[in-house]
């Protein structure tokens, strides 16, 4: 069980995604059966730090559990991806989608209604710590996943598939012929994800398949402005220098 004393939790980081968006780029179709976007449709993500461990809750239009699956919902397959630092693995798993260069992620949390996993990206996190264990709960619309893993400063992403117990990794996989038993796209090589955490459209995504991390700071994010102020603290030297530095005499 997720311990959720509230006073012993502090937020870390909690943004909101727009509601009613869990169609993709706006044309997906979901396959009759499991046509309740409510339960795919992600309103906040919010990271906690809660005894010393980061606590992912994500809220949802509505949780429900139908097929009795043992971590509590039957629908949304979840995929939040956990950065730290520059560098990191870039392709976003079987998501259909990448970070944006050299701004990779070091940890791959992903949960099903049956299943619940960390991984850790060895190639460049080696200095980083393995997972304790993931623990699931629900609590009314939010699905809450105690990671196992230290809190600290992340960047994230998240992502929002379909559960299909029909593949073999449990997501529906997105085709272009019509049919009420599957989920719809007209998207050439489309993604799975249907739903991205954005605090804004995330139609263009779809377009670039590329995602921006979350919770970073301008300094951060913005490499450009590295240059811009180096360029500055240079002149500003040279200027210094060319005002006080002996002058040539001969």
């Amino acid at each position: 069980m997720v311990s959720m004393a509230a006073a012993a939790a502090t937020i870390l980081f909690s943004v909101s995604d727009p509601q009613g968006d869990p169609f993709g780029d706006g044309a997906y179709t979901l396959p009759a059966a499991r046509a309740d976007a409510a339960q795919m449709d992600l309103r906040t993500f919010t990271a906690l730090d809660n005894g010393g461990k980061l606590e992912l809750r994500l809220t949802f239009g509505r949780v429900q559990n139908p097929d009795s699956a043992p971590n509590g919902f039957s629908l949304p397959v979840i995929d939040v991806f956990l950065g730290k630092g520059r560098g990191g693995a870039e392709t976003l798993a079987d998501t259909g989608f990448k970070t944006a260069p050299n701004r990779g992620f070091k940890y791959h949390v992903r949960v099903t209604p049956w299943t619940a996993s960390v991984e850790r990206d060895k190639r460049s996190a080696s200095d980083l710590p393995d997972s304790s264990g993931v623990k699931i709960a629900v609590q009314g619309a939010s699905i809450v996943i105690d990671t196992g893993l230290p809190a600290g400063a992340y960047t994230y992403w998240a992502l929002v598939s379909l559960y299909d117990p029909l593949t073999a990794d449990g997501v529906a996989k997105p085709q272009a012929s019509p049919s009420p038993l599957k989920l719809v796209t007209s998207l050439e090589n489309p993604p799975t994800a249907l739903e991205v955490l954005m605090p804004t459209s995330q139609v263009g995504l779809y377009a670039s398949r590329e995602i921006a991390p979350l919770n970073e700071t301008v300094l951060e994010t913005n490499p450009l402005l590295f240059t811009a102020i180096a360029g500055v603290v240079l002149a500003l030297v040279t200027t210094i220098w060319g005002l006080f530095a002996p002058k040539n005499r001969y």
